[in-house]
């Protein structure tokens, strides 16, 4: 195809270089004489023209790839036909491919694989969105833009090849066997765990420089990945547990794109800022390659995706490759995939029990009671603990393989089980009603608990001063559908009316003032304190009242005082009148009954406080 330089495809792309070859394709650098852009020519092979299997899928993918739209996802811009065969138009990425960058020995750092993951798990999110499944996730199909932002490459193309010299087999194995999971070599259908399985072997790749799980030829590798979990290597670090549950031979053991991507995140805060990728480029002066290894020979017509990007011969003596292409043939026309030679060569195996109604501790007993009746077989088995929203504590969320799944001596059962509901955050509701502070929890998965009232000297009556979960005030982190109580403000605590009495105005305004009250003086009345002292309050002394409420005191203007009037020589009963208009009480008359007032006590003239007793002395 390096001839084809030059050509111009449908009248508008002119082809300036070649970027690579492959078994099933040439890409070209075109210009894109309408728009004056450069674009990436996808032009495929000839022998693929006669195929009307695979042009009909061919063109039904190359219209829902068109469709994807995602920053992390390289644009398909146009598709054609020619004498010489359909090609693609495509979006160019001059940073190369994360194939080019391994082959020169490059190893990415732990920060560097998690920052590689949210892409192209985020890539591989909006593709699941939309319903379509990669197949073919391995390096060279990993381009980046001049970037550095990495795009996924290549969606629907390798369920089109897959169709092409037969029918009914868009599900059977598909693309490069390094990275296709064990359900790819079962011939079920796929969705798009395959797509994460293949994305965690990837990524364990670009740490490690090596591809878990991979045997001497194709077959001997999916036989190692039907029932292995895939082994990740501890300088992963803390990106273990997630590669581990992303190589579960089970799809349903494994998290779905989005999860990887919310597990990547969750753990950014606690590695390194990510050096930026030392990008490969394009070399347009060679043919660019993979040395992915293929299902079977580029000409085999079995319906197993030859790679699109070139691979270098593997040194493998001619008689062999043909062998195991006859045997991956085989494979598929017996319908069975792996489970063909399976049947035929595989040990000793015993039916894996059902544990997944019980308990972690129940799930032991059966599995080791299982084992024990087999006699010849032994498993292992790992534990794992995740998040569950559907299943108490302990209980067993799912294990792998299912059950009465025949498992061979040595194989791996996987049980996972809930270390109760996942964490979630305390939502903000401090200052908010409680109305809305109720809807917040709701809306977090949280259970509102009962109302706590308390007094707060700055915050208005009826808003939210904080979150309650048992003893705990103000919690930030805490398992779903725990139980959170409000703590609503009273607004400011009851102040009590301080003892005043006696006190001068000044000593009795500190006082009340300092108790959160106001002051108010209230007429003045006769008393026996001392001038200008506090002789009562209202409310009195003791009282309890709401901060800011009024006291009013009353001051002492002295005691009441009056004069004894003169009633020396009058009769008794006229004195008495007298000296009782005057304020004063008679409370004693000594002398004969019809006599005259001689003296009085006190004196005539004194100056006594008002209601004073009285005593008359009376003479003939």
């Amino acid at each position: 195809m390096v001839d084809g330089i030059g050509r111009v495809l449908g009248d508008r792309y002119r082809l300036t270089a070649l970027i690579g070859t492959g078994a099933s394709a040439s890409v070209y650098l075109a210009d894109d004489r309408k728009l004056g852009r450069q674009v990436a020519v996808k032009v495929l092979h000839p022998a693929l023209v006669d195929d009307a299997a695979f042009l009909r899928r061919f063109r039904e993918e190359a219209r829902s790839a068109a469709q994807l739209n995602h920053p992390g996802l390289m644009a398909v811009y146009d598709t054609g036909e020619e004498d010489s065969g359909p090609y693609l138009v495509l979006q160019y990425l001059g940073g190369g491919s994360l194939r080019a960058m391994l082959d020169v020995g490059h190893r990415l750092s732990v920060s560097q694989v998690a920052a590689l993951g949210v892409e192209a798990g985020q890539a591989l999110e909006a593709a699941d969105a939309a319903g379509i499944v990669h197949r073919d996730i391995k390096p060279a199909n990993m381009l980046f833009g001049s970037d550095g932002r990495l795009r996924l490459a290549d969606f629907g193309l390798a369920r089109a090849l897959s169709e092409s010299g037969f029918t009914d087999h868009s599900d059977r194995l598909v693309g490069t066997a390094r990275y296709a999971a064990p359900e790819q070599a079962r011939g079920v259908r796929v969705d798009g765990k395959a797509d994460v399985y293949a994305l965690g072997l990837v990524l364990i790749e670009c740490a490690t420089g090596t591809v878990p799980l991979l045997k001497e030829g194709p077959v001997e590798t999916l036989m190692a990945r039907l029932e292995t979990p895939v082994p990740v290597p501890p300088e992963l670090g803390p990106l273990v547990p997630l590669l581990e549950r992303m190589g579960q031979p089970d799809p349903a053991s494994r998290p779905s794109a989005d999860e990887v991507v919310d597990a990547l995140l969750a753990l950014t805060p606690s590695l390194a800022r990510p050096e930026p990728l030392p990008l490969a480029g394009v070399d347009l002066a060679e043919p660019g390659g993979d040395d992915d290894l293929t299902v079977l020979p580029s000409d085999d017509r079995t319906g197993l995706l030859p790679p699109v990007e070139g691979a270098p011969p593997t040194g493998r003596h001619p008689r062999r490759r043909w062998i195991l292409a006859g045997l991956a043939a085989l494979l598929v026309v017996l319908g069975g995939g792996g489970a063909a030679v399976w049947a035929i060569t595989r040990p000793p195996t015993y039916p894996v029990p059902d544990v997944g109604n019980g308990s972690i501790q129940e799930a032991r007993t059966k599995l080791a009671q299982a084992m024990a009746a087999s006699k010849d077989v032994k498993w292992k088995v790992v534990e794992r603990a995740e998040f569950s929203r559907t299943t108490a504590v302990d209980g067993v969320t799912s294990q792998s393989p299912g059950p009465q799944t025949q498992l061979r001596d040595g194989g791996t059962v996987t049980v996972a089980y809930s270390k109760g509901q996942p964490p979630v955050n305390i939502p903000p509701v401090a200052g908010k009603s409680v109305a809305d502070a109720t809807k917040l929890l709701q809306d977090a998965r949280l259970v509102p608990g009962p109302q706590i009232n308390e007094a707060n000297e700055t915050v208005a009556a009826g808003l939210v001063l904080t979150s309650k979960v048992g003893a705990q005030r103000d919690p930030t982190v805490v398992p779903e559908q725990s139980v959170v109580s409000l703590v609503v403000s009273t607004g400011p605590a009851p102040r009590t009316v301080p003892d005043v009495t006696g006190k001068s105005q000044a000593d009795a305004t500190a006082a009340i003032t300092g108790a959160g009250l106001r002051v108010a003086v209230g007429p003045a009345s006769f008393s026996d304190a001392a001038v200008g002292t506090v002789v009562s309050s209202d409310p009195p002394a003791g009282r309890s009242v709401s901060r800011d409420s009024t006291v009013t005191i009353s001051l002492s203007k002295g005691p009441d005082l009056v004069t004894v009037p003169d009633v020396k020589g009058m009769k008794a009963q006229a004195a008495i009148n007298k000296l009782q208009d005057a304020g004063l009480q008679v409370t004693g008359q000594f002398g004969p009954p019809n006599g005259k007032v001689l003296i009085t006590d006190p004196g005539a003239g004194s100056q006594v406080p008002r209601n004073t007793s009285v005593v008359i002395y009376l003479q003939p």
